[in-house]
């Protein structure tokens, strides 16, 4: 279980627990007095039945309203064609060995044949600039980590720890896109805490920020 999650249940609980002894203190209390009837008893339970059911339903609609945004941005990813296409292209070229022949070719300071043309290069801008919104709802609160990264990381990796974009772009042009550096300094620290691997973390765009 998430060590975030068991703490927040852990809260839960010991707040119903604390909220039950307060009960039966008071109702303790409330028997000692000799206009006491059953009927407050009844009047406090029903009270605290309604204030948990309202609590309850706020916290369903919360995450059923966070589902429904979650959804709506993995459909703004999937219907777009350029989105797609570029998504196609780079994880063919990982499939196709074009991404080890260019890997390998950098390392040896040499220039390696680039698997993405003109026209994707304007492309996978609209990529970029999805994640640029991805950033900015995280800085704002909208989302978090525990949230999108199941669904998302592996789309963000492949193209920021893709040497052909990182080349042409998010290296070359570094002071343009700030925002999707510091989304993955953050999204990096993120799963290396959860003990969880970074996609194509050999050509790591964390080399040209750490």
């Amino acid at each position: 279980m998430d060590s975030s999650k068991f703490k927040r249940n852990s809260v839960i609980i010991i707040i119903i627990l604390v909220v039950l002894i307060a009960i039966i203190i008071y109702v303790a209390e409330m028997m000692k007095d000799p206009e006491f009837e059953i009927g407050d008893i009844l009047f406090i339970v029903t009270t605290l039945s309604g204030i948990f059911a309202v609590w309850y339903e706020f916290r369903k609609t919360k995450k059923l309203n966070q589902a429904v945004f979650i959804t709506g941005l993995n459909n703004d990813f999937i219907n777009s064609d350029k989105i797609t296409h570029i998504y196609s292209v780079l994880y063919n070229a990982r499939e196709n060995g074009l991404y080890d022949a260019y890997l390998e070719k950098r390392k040896n300071q040499k220039e390696g044949k680039s698997y993405l043309d003109e026209e994707d290069i304007v492309k996978f801008n609209s990529y970029l600039n999805f994640f640029e919104v991805i950033y900015l709802l995280f800085e704002r609160k909208f989302i978090n980590f525990g949230v999108i990264n199941e669904l998302f990381s592996h789309r963000f990796f492949l193209i920021c720890n893709d040497p052909v974009v990182q080349d042409l772009k998010l290296v070359k042009r570094k002071d343009h896109y700030n925002n999707i550096y510091s989304l993955h300094r953050l999204w990096r620290k993120y799963r290396l805490k959860k003990g969880l691997k970074i996609h194509y973390e050999e050509s790591c765009l964390s080399a040209f920020y750490d």
